[in-house]
């Protein structure tokens, strides 16, 4: 087996923020989402969830689990690999 590279992005801290829509806010804003979690319940009735961690590649992988139901607010790392993820799964159904 091959060694993993670890590199200083590795370690990078990002600041994780997400928006649930109000049609899964009641389940949204009961969960833990990480353990330094901070969640609202947006005047709007959506549900506003922030944290900072280091495990980008594990929360892309909860984003796109969690499909229509959430909403990735930041950071712009993340929304671009959402964006090109989507992206590919476009050009099979095209």
């Amino acid at each position: 087996m091959q060694d993993a590279i670890i590199t200083p992005s590795a370690y990078k801290s990002y600041n994780f923020e997400f928006s649930f829509p109000k049609e899964v806010a009641p389940e949204a804003i009961k969960k833990d989402y990480y353990i330094n979690q901070h969640i609202e319940l947006r005047e709007d009735g959506t549900v506003y969830v922030s944290f900072k961690s280091t495990q980008i590649h594990e929360i892309f992988n909860w984003v796109l689990s969690q499909g229509h139901k959430v909403k990735v607010l930041n950071p712009p790392e993340l929304i671009n690999m959402i964006k090109r993820e989507a992206q590919r799964v476009v050009q099979y159904y095209i």
